[in-house]
């Protein structure tokens, strides 16, 4: 297994910063995030590693120098590209395809109470259907991501989503850290679940507690960010089941929350972590 640090948790470092960092730390590689040009506002100005859909060819040679400067792989693309935005698709799919990076996150399937579950699959489906024609012949994947809020926040809803199509132009990023908040499964079942459409991991940690008391007497709880070692995933335990399935992708840092420690601190994680590789 290999360790990569997605941008998101460093919005005000350059590119080049973003690589010293890396390879200061120890990672491996970098997933970098990739906005589609109308999203850029809004994460605001401060953020200095955006890539847009619209200058991403022109910073692969930027990419390219950065990991030969710092060995340093391509861990994927955190796309924020919807899936019926092919266009875009098309030019995310170029320029990981040059880089050698291995997916591009899609998004979609957002879950929402005034719409049935089964009627935001099968939507999903239908559009998914054009984004695996543009991929086939490319040695990328596009990749769902297991996210509370979305009607795919289990490894069994990925999968059923997932299942319609080839594993070699669809996989799934698996964030145990998002399970916290919903969808979490047995580590070892989670994984056999996903089977071949495995292909990233995130990693972060969470506990909930305890907010309040409504006039009703429930108790109110939310989730909350802590290190890796102190929250309800069993780190140890995942990084065993996923070495028992053969996985040797990357792990990669998503701790972006400052209630877990300063970014220093949650950078040094990894080291927690390689103790179990």
């Amino acid at each position: 297994m290999k360790f990569s640090i997605q941008t998101i948790i460093l919005p005000f470092n350059t590119l080049e910063e973003i690589g010293e960092i890396a390879h200061r730390y120890g990672y491996d590689g970098i997933e970098w995030r990739v906005l589609p040009d109308a999203c850029l506002k809004d994460f605001g100005p401060e953020v200095k590693n955006n890539l847009a859909v619209c200058s991403l060819k022109k910073n692969v040679p930027v990419i390219k120098k950065i990991n030969a400067q710092f060995n340093l792989e391509v861990a994927g693309f955190s796309s924020y590209a919807e899936m019926d935005q092919i266009e875009d698709i098309k030019i995310i799919r170029d320029a990981g395809c040059e880089l050698g990076c291995p997916f591009f996150r899609i998004r979609g399937l957002y879950y929402k109470r005034d719409r049935n579950f089964h009627q935001i699959i099968e939507e999903g489906w239908r559009k998914f259907e054009k984004v695996e024609k543009v991929l086939e012949g490319y040695p990328i994947k596009a990749a769902i991501e297991i996210h509370n809020g979305f009607a795919v926040s289990s490894c069994a809803a990925a999968y059923h989503f997932c299942s319609k199509f080839s594993p070699k132009h669809l996989g799934v990023i698996h964030d145990p850290g998002n399970q916290v908040v919903e969808g979490r499964e047995d580590a070892k079942m989670g994984i056999e679940i996903l089977g071949p459409y495995l292909i990233h991991v995130h990693f972060k940690n969470l506990i909930w507690e305890k907010t309040g008391v409504r006039e009703d007497g429930t108790v109110v709880w939310k989730p909350k960010s802590v290190p890796l070692n102190e929250g309800i995933i069993d780190w140890k335990d995942y990084i065993e089941q996923l070495k028992n399935c053969g996985y040797n992708g990357f792990l990669s840092n998503e701790d972006m929350d400052n209630a877990s420690g300063p970014v220093e601190q949650r950078l040094k994680q990894i080291d927690y972590l390689k103790q179990f590789v």
